[in-house]
């Protein structure tokens, strides 16, 4: 049985040399424990060579809170034991209304030398990305760690003299804008059949993320090949 066994186990991974050590092993005198022993590590190390697809997960979604901002991104991570990722959003709205051309005319210059600032300033990140490193606490629920930059822009409230009580324009201060450092964090987890909920955190602009993912139909076939 020691051969049988010997030969079943080497033959699955290296079929010609199993099937001559089945036949040789007794006239060239071997220890079956030895060549055993050494055929499964053989065996293991073959198998670890063939590593299984990654899990892959692409999410789209929105940012729920502040409830009074449509920003919208998605998470796309890919693992095995550990995994990579990336993690984009983009404030919709600032970027269309906000910066499609001052519409008003008014240089921020002349208005500035005429005071007519009004002192109210608002803070607008309109598009970050990161870079994740992704952990599975189990084969189908990673979650993900991130740091990367956020674009900065900053709007400043004037009121000229020649507009009517209570009208102001807001002008994009553009010597203030820059990159800012940004991180997140999140999670992705399997709720009913193919769908996968995905819920995380970014610190700029400070929001909670809302996401779904359509799993694949082989997403998962490899996980005994990790």
């Amino acid at each position: 049985m020691a051969k049988i066994n010997l030969f079943s186990t080497f033959y699955a991974s290296k079929p010609i040399l199993g099937f001559a050590f089945f036949l040789f092993s007794p006239y060239l005198g071997l220890n079956q424990n030895l060549v055993q022993t050494h055929f499964t590590a053989i065996e293991k190390e073959h198998k670890s060579s063939q590593k299984g697809k990654p899990v892959v997960y692409n999410s789209l979604g929105v940012g729920v809170f502040p409830a009074n901002k449509l920003i919208v991104g998605g998470n796309h991570v890919g693992y095995r034991r550990h995994g990579f990722g990336i993690s984009w959003r983009a404030d919709l709205p600032t970027i269309r209304e906000g910066f499609s051309g001052n519409k008003s005319g008014l240089d921020i210059t002349l208005a500035r030398r005429n005071n007519w600032q009004t002192g109210k300033q608002k803070e607008f990140y309109l598009l970050n990305l990161n870079l994740n490193y992704v952990i599975p606490i189990t084969q189908k629920i990673p979650v993900y760690f991130g740091m990367g930059i956020a674009n900065r822009v900053i709007l400043s409230e004037f009121q000229p003299i020649y507009l009517s009580p209570g009208e102001t324009i807001w002008l994009d201060e553009k010597d203030y804008q820059k990159f800012k450092l940004n991180f997140g964090f999140g999670i992705f987890v399997p709720v009913f059949k193919r769908v996968v909920l995905n819920v995380g955190y970014d610190h700029r602009p400070q929001s909670v993320f809302v996401g779904i993912a359509i799993s694949g139909p082989f997403n998962y076939e490899d996980l005994d090949m990790w």
